[in-house]
Formats: C-alpha cells, sequence, structure tokens
C-alpha cells in the first residue's frame, strides 16, 4: 500500500519519465535514428501511473508491485533459453525433459 501522497509523487514521476521518454524518442525519430524505441510496456506503466493518481485523490494507493509479472517474464525467459539447446525437431519435447 501506498499513502496518498507517495501514490500521487509516484504517479507524477512516472507520467513525468513517460513524457521525457516521449520526447527524445521524437527528437531521435525527427533524426532519423532509431533510439529510444516506445515499448508496448510504457502503454501499461501509463495506466498504471493514471491509477495511481486516481487513486491519491480518494486516499490509499495499491502498490503497483502487486501487479508485477516479473517472475512470469523469468519463467517464459527459462523455457526459451532451454529450447535453443535442442533439436527442433521434438523441441517442446526435449524442452520439457530438461526443464
Amino acid at each position: 500500500w501506498l499513502s496518498k501522497d507517495e501514490g500521487f509523487e509516484a504517479a507524477q514521476l512516472g507520467l513525468r519519465f513517460l513524457r521525457r521518454y516521449s520526447d527524445l524518442a521524437k527528437l531521435a525519430h525527427s533524426q532519423g535514428q532509431k533510439l529510444w524505441l516506445v515499448m508496448p510496456k510504457a502503454h501499461s506503466f501509463h495506466h498504471i501511473c493514471l491509477q495511481l493518481l486516481d487513486q491519491s485523490k480518494v486516499g490509499v494507493c495499491i502498490n503497483p508491485l502487486c501487479f508485477s509479472v516479473q517472475q512470469d517474464e523469468d519463467f517464459i525467459g527459462r523455457g526459451a533459453r532451454l529450447s535453443r539447446h535442442v533439436s527442433s525437431v521434438h523441441c517442446s519435447e526435449r524442452t520439457v525433459d530438461r526443464y
């Protein structure tokens, strides 16, 4: 849980980060550079910041880490690494065997 003030500050800082990142992406694009790519996670992060902002106006905020998927993503990465070291013919079966 985050207090009202903590939630508001986190939301403001998150939205500021997204604005700055977007500015850098636009600048790089205008210069023909492929830097500062805007990833799909930015959209999700934007929703989290807006939710924090709304909750901070009402009262206590839910900590965004409650919705973290770091462990899920790590699990996918492990399976992907295992699958790179097996034959493509029996990929699924061998990956499960190695797990």
